[in-house]
């Protein structure tokens, strides 16, 4: 079977990921920026990463339309949306219940991750000193 028509299933998302797309999900939630350019935006992340991290990601890893569904999963754990079922994985449970019952935990592991992969662009005052 060639590699076009196999069926590659998608690398299991981990926590500094999950992390990124919860970073996404309060944007969202506060309303800081409109939902479907933060999907674009952690999509664009999620790939660079992937490549940073020695990947070599496809053009389906990490797409804005598995963002989508994958934001609206992790945003149903964190914000507990019991209006429908729906199952999601361990890892956005873990992330949902770090978010809503450990707070000060969630907000070091994501003040990390930020730090990492999610800092500031360079200003035209930073970039000149």
């Amino acid at each position: 079977m060639t590699q076009e028509h196999s069926s590659q299933k998608q690398p299991r998302w981990d926590e500094e990921e999950a992390l990124i797309l919860a970073d996404a999900c309060i944007k969202v939630h506060n309303n800081v920026a409109p939902r479907k350019s933060l999907i674009a935006a952690t999509s664009a992340l999620l790939r660079y990463r992937a490549e940073k991290l020695g990947m070599h990601p496809s053009e389906k890893f990490r797409n804005e339309n598995g963002i989508g569904m994958q934001m609206t999963a992790l945003e149903r754990e964190m914000y507990k949306d019991t209006r429908t079922t729906w199952h999601s994985s361990a890892l956005f449970r873990e992330v949902g219940t770090l978010f809503r019952e450990h707070h000060e935990q969630f907000a070091k592991k994501l003040e990390d991750v930020r730090g990492r992969w999610i800092t500031p662009l360079p200003t035209s005052e930073t970039s000149d000193a």
